[in-house]
């Protein structure tokens, strides 16, 4: 099949069938999704005379109503995000690719369950970490994701009354030894609950208690780091531009468990 004639397509993309027309196809028309219109192709048909396309019918769906509308409406799930949008690579569709591209590159907070110490313990679709009592060593918790040159902030609550010995802030893994928080050699940029600051300088703190929450604000085109709670309020003191931070969390316990959570990225 060289030439469509018709303006209305039947089109079936890896089972999921939809009618649609050539000037929808070919709204941007630089997008290899209308070159592959534009009799220059032989496309495959199934059995009911449906052009097929081997991709995900599901998440083309979105990409179709984007072109419909010239304007794509995104759903909130991360893992849907980019799935959408390797399709909108493939089918080079740029135009949608730039005018969305603050909401592809929103940031992620989460946390690497394999990149945890000992004794860590992940609940509530693993928004809350806990470190098990008795386990008389530090752990290190490491996000998942980094940060290089975004405008981000995110919120950590205390969830224990024991809070002997919490750091949070974020790290650059390149600058990491084993004992990176340890003495004048400190990698993390951060504050712990003993009142200690690492890379920062600001307002002294009391040492953490259950129900407070710290907000860590990070604009590393602009060199900004604060950490802002309850008689807390620091910022960096050595330059974060060009660095890549990785958020993360140290938690100590001695005779009852400690526990931190319901962290999230602010809008």
């Amino acid at each position: 099949m060289n030439q469509i004639l018709t303006n209305k397509l039947l089109l079936d993309i890896g089972g999921f069938f939809v009618s649609t027309t050539m000037n929808t196809i070919k709204k941007f028309p630089n997008s290899k999704l209308a070159e592959l219109f534009n009799g220059n192709y032989s496309l495959e048909l199934d059995k009911k005379r449906r052009i097929f396309m081997d991709r995900n019918g599901k998440y083309f769906e979105y990409i179709l109503d984007g072109l419909r509308n010239a304007k794509l409406i995104l759903p909130e799930d991360d893992f849907l995000r980019k799935k959408i949008l390797e399709e909108l690579k493939f089918f080079e569709l740029n135009e949608l690719i730039e005018e969305n591209k603050l909401i592809f590159e929103k940031p992620v907070l989460s946390f690497d369950v394999k990149k945890c110490g000992m004794g860590i313990k992940f609940s509530e679709n693993d928004t809350v970490i806990e470190k098990i009592a008795n386990s008389n060593t530090y752990s290190e918790i490491l996000g998942k994701n980094s940060f290089k040159n975004n405008v981000v902030q995110w919120d950590i609550t205390i969830l224990s009354e024991n809070t002997n010995w919490i750091v949070i802030g974020v790290a650059d893994l390149n600058e990491i030894s084993n004992d990176f928080m340890g003495g004048n050699n400190d990698k993390g940029y951060g504050i712990s609950s003993e009142k200690q600051f690492y890379r920062t300088s600001g307002v002294n703190s009391k040492d953490f208690k259950i129900n407070e929450t710290y907000t860590i604000f990070l604009d590393m085109k602009n060199n900004e780091l604060k950490i802002k709670g309850p008689d807390v309020d620091v910022k960096n003191e050595k330059s974060i531009v060009g660095k890549e931070l990785y958020p993360f969390v140290i938690l100590y316990s001695v005779g009852n468990s400690v526990k931190i959570g319901n962290f999230k990225i602010k809008e």
